[in-house]
């Protein structure tokens, strides 16, 4: 199983000054670098937790054999889908070995059951020539129909921005671009 972002967030969980304040940083001259570290941090965090910090777009794509496996390992049903919560499956696409893609469609094809934290239920999908199925969805504390971030995990991305910060090794704004490539 494979997932990726489509569109990346919008506004980060923490701002440049709620991690300044965490942090205990009264100048300005990191400033560029606090940014980077907050999205390397979420980023971090979120692929640790399975759970997404704010509001995104992502896909998920598994093979036919994975859906089945995981589907009959959930003894409640369903596949979870692997990034939490979920805000809108916007599309579930078949995938077979020619490249042809099939959308199915929601009420008939699958269900969607138990938002948020939700899952996924397939009706008869299998098939010789089926090989992928992804699912684009949107995710993130949040989100439409998603609760806010909790604050035991905004704590838990301050801490570990400020261990980043701590840790940098003397990158700062003048020489982020250099050692970043950008």
């Amino acid at each position: 199983m494979r997932t990726w972002v489509k569109t990346d967030v919008s506004s980060e969980p923490v701002t440049v000054a709620e991690v300044k304040n965490f942090c205990k940083i009264n100048t300005s001259s990191d400033d560029t670098l606090i940014a980077t570290l907050i999205t390397a941090c979420r980023k971090s965090l979120e692929s640790y937790t399975g759970k997404a910090l704010a509001s995104q777009v992502v896909y998920t794509s598994l093979t036919i054999e994975e859906l089945n496996r995981r589907i009959a390992e959930n003894l409640e049903g369903g596949f979870k889908l692997p990034l939490q919560p979920v805000s809108s499956i916007d599309s579930v696409k078949i995938i077979d070995y020619e490249g042809t893609e099939t959308e199915l469609t929601a009420g008939t094809d699958y269900y969607v059951w138990g938002l948020p934290w939700g899952r996924i239920i397939f009706q008869n999908i299998g098939g010789s020539k089926k090989v992928n199925v992804v699912v684009e969805y949107t995710v993130g504390y949040g989100a439409t129909g998603c609760p806010s971030l909790p604050a035991d995990l905004k704590v838990a991305l301050l801490r570990e921005i400020l261990d980043a910060y701590d840790k940098r090794e003397n990158i700062t704004d003048e020489n982020w671009t250099e050692i970043s490539g950008g």
